[in-house]
C-alpha cells in the first residue's frame, strides 16, 4: 500500500497548526536554541520576504507561551534539549502582533488597523480584568486596550502597558514578537505619510523596547533594517541580525539538504537540479539557501503533474518596485553594463549601506543596490571589507525578473522613440563592417564580403530587436541599402575616422554592447561576435588556481588528513591523488570507493574542512606561487584578457584574489563547481572564453593537473604546464610550454607561444 504523504504548507504560518494537522515541516527549532545562548534584549531578524519570517516567529510563541501545547515540539530538533526545555518552555506570558495586514491608503486608517491589531491581541488576556493580582486601575488600563476607538497615545504605549499587567499577573517578564515591522513604513511612503507613520512607530517601540521593565527580550522581524535614527532612536539593546551575519544563518530559507530531504520524501528527486538552478543561490551569512516559498509551491505542483515547469512563485507576489526603479537607471551607461553582467552571471562589488530610511531607498543609485541585496533580489558570494561586497542575481527566476523588466522599460523608451532602434540598426552595423573589412560606402554599394557583412549584422540586430519584443515593423536590410545608395562612394564613418586618428571610438556601445546584449537575450550575434574579436585584437590567459597561483593542494591535502583524523581515518596520498585539479564532488566520491560511505552528513564534513583551512590560513596566510604576481603584472600590462577557471568553489576564489591582492589583475573567475561537467571536462574553460567575450581559439590555459590539461585539451585551447612538484605526479603531455618556476621570463615564454 503506497504511503499518504505529508501535506506541504502552501501559505501556513502558524506552528501549531502545521504541526498539529500533520504538514511536512523543515525543523528550524534550533533557532530557539542559538537565541536563548546568544541572545540581546531586543534582536532584528531582517530577511527578504517569503523566507519564513512569520513562521519562525510563530514557532517562537508556541515554545515560550506559557500553558502551551509541548506536543508541537514533539520529534523536533530542540525537544532533544532536555535541560532547556525544562528552563523555558511554556513560562512565559508572549505578546506577538504582525504588522504586515497594515496597508491603508491614508494615515487614519492605517492607525485604525493598528488599533485593530493591538485590541486582538489584549483580547487573549481578557483573563486579566478577574486577576486579584491586579488593582482596578490596572484593570482599567487594560480596558483601553480593548476599546475599537482606542486614542493615538494609549496605541503608542498599548505594549509596555500589556506587558506591565502580564507581569504583573504572572509573576514573570513578558517575550515580545513583532512581526514583519518595516510593512507599515513601506506603504506610508508609498503613499505619502511616511513622516506621520515613522512618528507612530517611533513612539510605539520606544515604549514596547525602551522603556519597558516588563520586557524578557523581544524579537522583531522585517525585510529592511530601518535606519536607527529613524525608529529605534536611542535603543541601545538592539542586536541586528541581517542576511549577511554569519549568526543565525541556516534558520530562514532551506539548506541544499533541506530541499534534497524534501524531494526525497515525495520522490521528486529527479528534479533536483532545475530547482537548485530556480531556487538556490541565495547566501545568508555563510549558508547557501534557497526560497522556501518557491520549493514548496514547485514540489506541491510536481506532485500533481511530473512535468511542471518551474515558475517565478515568489516574484509574483508582489511588485517588485525596487527593481522597476533599478532599470529606469539603465540609461547611464555604468548601470547598464553591470546589469548585463549580473545577467549573464557575472559578479559586481559594491559598497552596501543595510541601515537606510524609506526616503533614502531611491535616492540614488548606490543605495539602490542595497535595497536590492536587502530584499533578495542580489546576493553576496564574499566581501571585501565590512561594507563592500561582491553581488551577483541568486538564481533563474531573479534573473527573468530583471530580464522582463528590462524588456518593459525597453519596450516603453522605444515606443517613445522609436526612431532610435531603426538608426541603429544601420550606424552600428556600417561603423563595425566598416572598420573589419576598411571599407568605404562604394565597397557596401556593390556585391561582396563587406555588403555580406553588412547585411549579416543588422539581421542579427533584428534577431535582437524580436527578442527584447520590439520587432522592426520593416525589413531593415532594404532600407539601410537604400541609404548606402545615395552616399558618395568614398564616405567613411564617424568611428572609422575616430578609430584611425587614435581618438575615443563609439567601438563599445555600436559593437560590444551588441555582443553584451546577444548574451543578455540569448540571441547568437556571430558577425558581431567576429568582428569585437577583431576590434579588440585581445587575447585570453586562464589560470587555474590550486597549484597555480596559490599552492594549495598540500593545504587541502594537510586539511582533509586532520579531519578525517578527527573520525579515525587515515588518509593516503595515493588515494587522494586523483582529485588533485577537480571538485570536492569527485573527492567525495573516490573517499566513498576507497573507505565506504563515511560521508553521512556531507555538508558538515565540507564545512569542517573549510574551518580547518581557515584556521591554517589565519594563522600562516594563503601560500602565494612566488613570482606570480609578476607575471600577471606582465601580461596584465601587456594587454592580455586574464581569467581564473578553477574547480574550487567561488567564494574561495575571491577570497583568495581578495587576500593576496591578485584580483585587479583578473577580468573574470569561473568556478567549476558551478559547471554541470567540471575538468576534466572543457565546461569551465569555455565558460571563462564566453565571460573574456572571446573564441576559445584566442584562448591559452595555466595547468598544473593532468585534469587541467584534459579540460584545456578538450575546449580547443593550448596548454601551458606549470610544473608544481606540490601537485603530485601530474602529466600534460599536450601542453605547448612547461614552466617549472615563476620567474621574470616566464611572462615572456607565454606571450611568444601564445602568438604562434
Amino acid at each position: 500500500m503506497k504511503q499518504i504523504k505529508k501535506k506541504l504548507p502552501i501559505g501556513i504560518e502558524n506552528f501549531a497548526k502545521l504541526q498539529a494537522e500533520d504538514f511536512y515541516y523543515v525543523d528550524k527549532t534550533m533557532l530557539i536554541k542559538e537565541l536563548l545562548d546568544n541572545w540581546a534584549e531586543v534582536n532584528l531578524f531582517t530577511r527578504p520576504r517569503r523566507f519564513g519570517k512569520t513562521l519562525n516567529m510563530s514557532m517562537l510563541k508556541a515554545f515560550f507561551e506559557l500553558n502551551g501545547d509541548k506536543n508541537c515540539f514533539k520529534g523536533t530538533r530542540i525537544s532533544r534539549e532536555v535541560y532547556l526545555c525544562e528552563q523555558y518552555m511554556g513560562k512565559f506570558p508572549v505578546i506577538f502582533i504582525s504588522l504586515k495586514s497594515i496597508s491603508a491608503q491614508t494615515y487614519e486608517k492605517a492607525c485604525d488597523m493598528a488599533i485593530q491589531i493591538v485590541n486582538g491581541e489584549a483580547r487573549r488576556f481578557q483573563y486579566l480584568l478577574d486577576s486579584e493580582c491586579l488593582t482596578e486601575y490596572d484593570k482599567d488600563a487594560f480596558k483601553s486596550l480593548l476599546l475599537p476607538d482606542m486614542k493615538e497615545s494609549v496605541l503608542c504605549s498599548s505594549l509596555r502597558i500589556l506587558s506591565e499587567l502580564l507581569e504583573k499577573h504572572h509573576g514573570q517578564k513578558v517575550i515580545l514578537l513583532i512581526d514583519e515591522y518595516d510593512v507599515p513604513l513601506a506603504k506610508a511612503f508609498e503613499l505619502g505619510y511616511y513622516n506621520s507613520m515613522t512618528l507612530l512607530i517611533r513612539n510605539l517601540f520606544e515604549n514596547a523596547l525602551k522603556t519597558n521593565d516588563s520586557l524578557k527580550f523581544a524579537v522583531l522581524t522585517g525585510c529592511m533594517r530601518i535606519s536607527k535614527e529613524s525608529i529605534f532612536t536611542g535603543l541601545n539593546n538592539l542586536k541586528v541580525l541581517s542576511v549577511a551575519d554569519v549568526q543565525f544563518d541556516e534558520y530562514f530559507g532551506f539548506t541544499d539538504r533541506d530541499v534534497k530531504n524534501i524531494l526525497e520524501y515525495y520522490e521528486l528527486s529527479e528534479h533536483y537540479d532545475e530547482i537548485k538552478m530556480w531556487y538556490d543561490g541565495y547566501r545568508f551569512g555563510n549558508v547557501e539557501v534557497y526560497c522556501p516559498w518557491d520549493v514548496i509551491n514547485y514540489c506541491d505542483e510536481l506532485r500533481i503533474n511530473n512535468m511542471a515547469q518551474p515558475q517565478n512563485y515568489w516574484s509574483n507576489t508582489s511588485s517588485n518596485e525596487a527593481v522597476k526603479r533599478f532599470i529606469q537607471e539603465t540609461d547611464k551607461g555604468t548601470v547598464r553594463k553591470e546589469i548585463e553582467k549580473l545577467i549573464a552571471g557575472e559578479t559586481i562589488v559594491k559598497e552596501i549601506h543595510q541601515e537606510l530610511t524609506y526616503q533614502d531607498m531611491y535616492a540614488s543609485i548606490e543605495n539602490l543596490w542595497s535595497v536590492l541585496f536587502t530584499t533578495g533580489y542580489l546576493t553576496q558570494t564574499g566581501r571585501k571589507d565590512a561594507n563592500t561586497f561582491m553581488l551577483t542575481i541568486p538564481n533563474m527566476e531573479i534573473r527573468n525578473i530583471f530580464l522582463t523588466q528590462i524588456m518593459e522599460y525597453f519596450k516603453k523608451t522605444v515606443s517613445e522613440n522609436g526612431e532610435a532602434l531603426e538608426k541603429f540598426s544601420y550606424v552600428s552595423p556600417i561603423g563595425a563592417a566598416g572598420l573589419y573589412c576598411n571599407a568605404v560606402a562604394g565597397d557596401f554599394q556593390k556585391e561582396g564580403a563587406p555588403r555580406e557583412l553588412f547585411c549579416s549584422m543588422i539581421r542579427e540586430i533584428a534577431a535582437l530587436a524580436d527578442a527584447m519584443g520590439v520587432p522592426f515593423q520593416k525589413d531593415m536590410v532594404d532600407v539601410n541599402l537604400h541609404i548606402l545608395s545615395n552616399l558618395a562612394p568614398e564616405t567613411t564613418t564617424s568611428m572609422q575616422r575616430d578609430v584611425m586618428a587614435g581618438k575615443p571610438s563609439e567601438i563599445d556601445g555600436l559593437v560590444y554592447e551588441v555582443v553584451r546584449m546577444g548574451k543578455l537575450y540569448g540571441v547568437p550575434v556571430p558577425s558581431y561576435t567576429k568582428v569585437a574579436n577583431r576590434l579588440a585584437e585581445k587575447k585570453g590567459i586562464i589560470f587555474d588556481m590550486d597549484g597555480v597561483l596559490v599552492n594549495t593542494e598540500p593545504l587541502h591535502f594537510r586539511c582533509w588528513q586532520e579531519v578525517l583524523k578527527e573520525d579515525g581515518i587515515t588518509l593516503d596520498y595515493e588515494i587522494y591523488k586523483p582529485c588533485i585539479g577537480s571538485t570536492r564532488e569527485v573527492f567525495r566520491q573516490l573517499m566513498v570507493d576507497a573507505y565506504g560511505d563515511i560521508f553521512e552528513d556531507y555538508p558538515t564534513m565540507n564545512r569542517r574542512m573549510e574551518e580547518k583551512k581557515k584556521e591554517i590560513v589565519e594563522k600562516e596566510g594563503f601560500p602565494q606561487c612566488e613570482g606570480i604576481r609578476e607575471v600577471l603584472e606582465k601580461l596584465h600590462q601587456e594587454g592580455y584578457l586574464l581569467a581564473v577557471g578553477s574547480s574550487s568553489p567561488e567564494d574561495v576564489i575571491q577570497k583568495v584574489l581578495k587576500d593576496l591582492d591578485l584580483a585587479q589583475y583578473f577580468s573574470a573567475f569561473i568556478s567549476g563547481e558551478n559547471m554541470a561537467h567540471p575538468k576534466p571536462a572543457p565546461d569551465t574553460f569555455l565558460a571563462a572564453a564566453e565571460a573574456l567575450l572571446l573564441d576559445p581559439s584566442a584562448c591559452m590555459v595555466v595547468e598544473d593537473s593532468t585534469n587541467g590539461g584534459k579540460a584545456a585539451k578538450a575546449a580547443g585551447m593550448s596548454c601551458v604546464w606549470f610544473h608544481n612538484p606540490d601537485s603530485g605526479d601530474q602529466q600534460i603531455p599536450d601542453a605547448v610550454l612547461e614552466i617549472s618556476a615563476w620567474d621574470p621570463s616566464s611572462a615572456e615564454k607565454i606571450m611568444k607561444v601564445s602568438e604562434q
